[in-house]
């Protein structure tokens, strides 16, 4: 167990360059698409040619089941019943356990041959299966070669790390971007469907149908018991981090700086202290201090306030008690004007009447008679 988890911590760096796309997780599943595997069936001539299509670098095998950089190797396991090819396509892990990939049938009727690959369910989640339909019109050497009766079945001798057929090349898994490129090319060419319920029904089963491996590092649809428990060791996880198995963790989502425009806050002034000592002008320094700061109302000639601005926020602060100004505002009302001290009474001279200034002849024997005052007008009130 520590050597083969040795080899796997070393070898994990290798898949660096294995990254998903965007917030996809890459999983077991990703490393086998059982789309382009009926196009290799239809490329292949008989089931060791397949093995090798299955194989070849750049090809669309792309399993890492171990985690160690390298492809893993797909064996192919034939079987058979009456109108039926079967083959299992397994891989064998570094503790010699079996794992199934996936389950080939092929059957042959009148209208043809009918291709089913049931993925295996730890690997594909539940009731995974890929179809396609091939006519009698239609050449395809491997499944002319497929029914020809022959007395034995193909099965995969039993390679295993450091021993492979000399044709193998144990190439490297290859980024998910490049690897769906090729498979793309593959699909392209035949026509495929995938179903819920299996189409082709028999009573042999795969030869490795239950099989499943331990220790196995990539994740999975819908994995044991056993294998769940492995996958949530601290060392898996360790390598799964290292070769781009792991889920990528969502950014900081970044907010706009957006700038708020906060209401004024009301301008706190300290208290008065009582040890002001008085200045020569009648005011005391603390308000000679409240007078110069910039966010007060400075008297003005027309009176107190700065009424430049009228839409300026009222100030609130504690109440200060101002010396009364010096001069007088100024009023809009008529102008008064203004009283003066009485002159002194300057007396005017009485013109004298005529009669007084010639006086009349008197008469012999008559005395002159007195002169009348002159008669002063009361003055009403």
């Amino acid at each position: 167990m520590r050597r083969w988890m040795s080899r796997i911590t070393l070898l994990g760096l290798v898949l660096l360059t294995l990254t998903s796309c965007g917030d996809q997780v890459i999983t077991a599943a990703d490393g086998l698409n059982l789309h382009a595997v009926i196009g290799i069936i239809q490329r292949a001539q008989d089931a060791e040619d397949l093995e090798k299509h299955l194989n070849q670098p750049q090809g669309v095998n792309n399993l890492n089941l171990n985690g160690d950089g390298h492809i893993n190797f797909i064996h192919v396991h034939e079987y058979q019943e009456p109108n039926l090819r079967g083959y299992s396509l397994t891989v064998r892990m570094d503790d010699d356990s079996i794992q199934e990939i996936a389950d080939i049938k092929i059957k042959q009727d009148t209208l043809g041959f009918y291709i089913q690959i049931h993925g295996n369910p730890q690997i594909y989640g539940s009731n995974y299966f890929v179809t396609s339909r091939v006519g009698h019109n239609t050449r395809v050497p491997f499944l002319m070669w497929a029914f020809v009766p022959r007395p034995t079945m193909y099965v995969t001798p039993s390679y295993r790390r450091g021993y492979y057929p000399s044709w193998y090349l144990a190439p490297t898994v290859v980024p998910i971007v490049q690897y769906r490129t090729v498979t793309k090319t593959v699909v392209q060419k035949v026509v495929v469907r995938e179903v819920e319920k299996p189409v082709i029904t028999s009573t042999v089963a795969s030869p490795h149908a239950g099989k499943s491996s331990p220790i196995i590092v990539a994740p999975l649809k819908e994995p044991t018991q056993t294998q769940k428990q492995f996958l949530e060791r601290p060392e898996t996880k360790q390598i799964q981090q290292a070769t781009g198995f792991a889920k990528p963790k969502p950014a900081d989502v970044i907010k706009p700086a957006v700038q708020e425009v906060q209401p004024a806050r009301p301008v706190q002034t300290p208290p008065p202290t009582s040890n002001v000592a008085p200045t020569t002008s009648g005011r005391t320094t603390t308000d000679k201090q409240f007078q110069e700061r910039p966010d007060k109302e400075i008297p003005t000639a027309k009176g107190f306030g700065n009424k430049s601005d009228p839409t300026a926020p009222a100030q609130v602060g504690p109440k200060v008690t101002l010396p009364a100004p010096t001069h007088t505002a100024p009023t809009h009302s008529a102008p008064t004007p203004a009283v003066s001290s009485p002159a002194p009474a300057i007396s005017t001279p009485t013109r004298p009447r005529p009669e007084l200034m010639h006086p009349a002849p008197q008469t012999p024997g008559t005395s002159a008679p007195a002169p009348r005052a002159p008669k002063t007008e009361e003055k009403k009130r």
